[in-house]
């Protein structure tokens, strides 16, 4: 499944892709020498600038008081917690990281910002443009006067991930503030509500000016609201990228008010791969609330194997943008969808049922212009309720229901495997399979598992089935079977380059060239350092001194170098001549 919870595993693989990332675009290949690498840890007794990795600062405002734009803090593991209410600046970077240091400083384990319940928030980033991370922390603190536990102003480059977000204390109404647009990553992070009837959102994003925010791979539970991004006003230029989501139990609010699991305000952009659910019995609810961009902009806005259920009311889009929803499932909620106009709305690969709010209807049009294709919609009622100046058309698509405006074919069963445990999938047998549209469908497009459209069964040629799911459990009988062995040999990595330069100036250029005995990646460690994805040739502008390159390969199956290759340069002093 591709909405399947973020693992802890795989949440440290997107936060160290996150981090090399950062480590090698931190201005370029010349700056990666000249930034400075700061250590913490509350078992240090070091003093500023913290540079001493044996000796770390025992607290992290002490690093910060001498960063400089390209620095990164290495924060250790503490049995407390470090002082919150800091402010990181432009370019610096704040890093949990187990990093050794010296005897008796132990820097495994989790390191908590602020303490629950403290009325200052755990971090405030300033607004900028250079690359910074904040990754692996527990973060808590934060009121409504703070505007959240941790507040980013305008910033672009800025990467969110890995953290955890759990202080949800009666004050604390926002986790995560995006204040004034910008553009950052927010990935891979926890956020921990809990259903007290407040007000609480999980990510906030707020613009006046425009961004591109890209919110993926996060867990959220136990929200008022999951994810929220206002955009500019008109003409409006936000676009997002929110996908790989799991938001679960979003709560309903005793003030005046609608929960909602994605809610999204004059933008457009792309919402891929959100699971999102509300919590039993809650008398208000929206799934997805999506409002697109102006006539002004076009841009369509693409949701694409997004998963629905169990909310009151229905998922809503609107807006005089384009939209095009793909291989989604919209289920046991109030009702399905509602599209408003006055953009146009074109619809594949959809399953809308189960409506359970007594709205007598599983998508309702108001002013809008639908196109329908390979989908699956009832049982409720007219199944689709065209009202206002709407239009609706069809193909390839079935309703339990009475055709409506829409000139639904009609089904008995859509026979899916357990539709009240939210499983909908096709069974052996369904009238489904292979009923959609027969036309190939273009490359790369999946179904809400991540299986390919129009997969081939029993009875050849392939054709995609309605609705949201492929039937992908069959006989495969118009491809043979995949007889390539699995790879498990990881490779052999090769590096070279001089071993002894001499320069007139305080700096010399050093070039390393790797290769590897299969075709793959890459990933560079400089004295030291954190490895991160790199690529031959290697250059890069050091002191006089003696420098080491280690590097290690991977192959196209995943399997990584065990044994880095490590080259070490010289760099002396060139007399002059006599």
């Amino acid at each position: 499944m591709r909405d399947r919870p973020l693992t802890a595993r795989r949440a440290r693989a997107l936060v160290a892709r996150a981090v090399g990332l950062v480590a090698l675009s931190v201005a370029g290949p010349v700056d990666l020498a000249l930034a400075t690498d700061r250590y913490v840890d509350d078992q240090g007794a070091g003093i500023s600038p913290c540079t001493t990795v044996t000796n770390p600062c025992p607290q992290i405002s002490t690093a910060l008081g001498g960063s400089v734009s390209g620095d990164v803090i290495h924060v250790g593991g503490t049995t407390t917690q470090y002082a919150g209410n800091l402010t990181l600046p432009n370019g610096v970077s704040l890093i949990k990281d187990s990093f050794a240091s010296g005897a008796g400083v132990i820097t495994t384990g989790a390191a908590t910002i602020n303490t629950l319940g403290n009325a200052n928030p755990a971090l405030t980033l300033t607004t900028g443009t250079a690359p910074r991370i904040v990754s692996g922390f527990r973060l808590r603190g934060g009121s409504t006067a703070s505007l959240g536990t941790m507040l980013v102003n305008s910033s672009d480059n800025v990467t969110i991930a890995g953290n955890v977000f759990d202080d949800h204390s009666a004050a604390v109404l926002r986790q995560l503030r995006i204040s004034g647009g910008g553009s950052p990553h927010i990935v891979g992070n926890t956020f921990i509500g809990t259903d007290d009837d407040a007000g609480r959102d999980a990510i906030t994003y707020s613009t006046l000016t425009g961004g591109s925010p890209e919110i993926d791979h996060n867990s959220i539970d136990s929200f008022f609201e999951g994810i929220q991004v206002s955009g500019s006003a008109p003409p409006n230029t936000t676009t997002f990228d929110i996908h790989d989501n799991t938001i679960t139990n979003i709560y309903d609010d005793a003030s005046p008010g609608i929960p909602i699991g994605i809610d999204v305000n004059s933008a457009s952009g792309k919402l891929t791969d959100n699971l999102t659910t509300e919590i039993p019995a809650q008398t208000l609810g929206l799934g997805l609330l999506i409002s697109t961009g102006s006539v002004a902009t076009g841009t369509r806005l693409e949701a694409s194997r997004n998963q629905v259920y169990g909310f009151e009311g229905a998922s809503e889009f609107g807006g005089a943008d384009p939209k095009l929803l793909k291989n989604s499932v919209f289920a046991n909620n109030g009702a399905a969808l509602s599209l408003f106009g006055p953009g146009g709305v074109t619809a594949t690969g959809v399953t809308a049922t189960g409506s359970t709010g007594g709205f007598g209807y599983e998508i309702l049009l108001a002013n809008v212009s639908l196109t329908l294709g390979s989908s699956f919609v009832g049982p409720s009622g007219s199944g689709i309720l065209v009202s206002g100046t709407s239009t609706c058309s069809s193909s390839f698509s079935v309703s339990t229901d009475a055709p409506g405006g829409c000139g639904l074919a009609p089904v008995a069963d859509g026979m899916f495997l357990n539709p009240a445990g939210n499983d909908f999938r096709l069974a052996a047998g369904s009238p489904l399979i292979d009923a959609g549209n027969p036309a190939a469908p273009a490359a790369g497009d999946t179904d809400v598992a991540g299986n390919p459209r129009a997969i081939a069964i029993t009875g050849c040629p392939a054709r995609r089935d309605i609705g949201a799911y492929e039937f992908a459990t069959g006989s495969l009988s118009c491809a043979p079977p995949d007889t390539t062995a699995t790879d498990t040999t990881a490779p052999e990595t090769s590096v070279s380059g001089k071993r002894k330069l001499k320069t007139r100036k305080k700096k010399a250029r050093v070039t390393w060239t790797f290769g590897s005995s299969e075709p793959g990646t890459f990933q560079c460690g400089l004295d030291g350092r954190p490895f991160a994805p790199c690529s031959s040739p290697f250059t890069v502008k050091l002191r006089r001194g003696a420098h080491t390159l280690s590097v290690r390969a991977s192959d196209a199956a995943g399997n990584t170098d065990p044994t880095p290759a490590s080259f070490t340069t010289k760099i002396k002093r060139k007399r002059k001549p006599r």
